[in-house]
């Protein structure tokens, strides 16, 4: 079984050493490639205010956060959900590292999961294309007409699509079979070391198709062969 934690989230700004902080965190279970629903969503006051540049991206201001849960109050809830699954994120490094910190700051050991960085994995399968988020949504025919300001639960349901698809599997539809991997067989690896970022591509069985010609058909070519002789190329066969 593989476990996967697709997520996201949304900060106060770039750089938690000049003092930034995670306002939202939004994940979803993927098992085997499929989404379980279970999901872990939370808004998270941030100590601090809000940098207008911040607020005109996700839209979470000082007065909506004010009586939200500080991180050190969802910290152990996030653990339990997260558990020994492999965190999946767009540009990871930018999501880890606001992440160590705010488990730093609230005095928990460092995280010790996989993580896989799909604009990593991007990146090697569209070599000097342009990977953000949303123009590989739209590379993938991925539906991202909600997203008019970044939300951490809607990009990490963007995010799960987008995954899925540099993996070679279908779309994230939690209630259809086209959950399903492409194929049944064995996949073969392909190992990126970056960040332990890891593309699969599929091997697709594919049965080996027979046509045989109707007692009709070999009436007429039999009568062909006599009209054309003994020695003519198609008989005896």
């Amino acid at each position: 079984m593989i476990r996967h934690i697709i997520f996201d989230t949304e900060t106060t700004g770039f750089e938690p050493s000049e003092g930034h902080r995670i306002v939202e965190i939004g994940a979803l279970e993927m098992v085997d490639y499929r989404l379980t629903g279970k999901e872990f969503h939370c808004y998270i006051n941030p100590e601090r205010s809000m940098p207008d540049g911040a607020y005109q991206v996700h839209g979470l201001g000082d007065d909506f956060l004010a009586d939200k849960p500080i991180f050190s109050a969802v910290a152990d809830d996030f653990l339990i959900f997260i558990d020994e699954g492999i965190l999946v994120a767009h540009n990871a490094s930018f999501d880890m590292k606001f992440i160590e910190s705010e488990f730093d700051i609230a005095g928990y050991t460092p995280l010790e999961n996989q993580v896989e960085d799909t604009l990593l994995l991007a990146r090697k399968q569209f070599a000097g294309g342009k990977n953000s988020l949303d123009k590989l949504a739209d590379r993938f025919g991925i539906d991202r007409t909600m997203r008019d300001k970044h939300g951490a639960l809607l990009d990490a349901k963007i995010l799960a699509d987008v995954f899925l698809a540099l993996k070679g599997k279908t779309p994230a539809d939690e209630s259809a079979d086209l959950l399903a991997p492409i194929a049944e067989t064995d996949a073969g690896e392909d190992v990126i070391t970056d960040d332990n970022a890891t593309i699969e591509t599929p091997t697709i069985a594919r049965g080996k198709i027979i046509i045989t010609a109707s007692e009709k058909e070999l009436q007429a070519h039999q009568k062909m062969c006599s009209m054309l002789g003994e020695k003519s190329l198609w008989s005896g066969h």
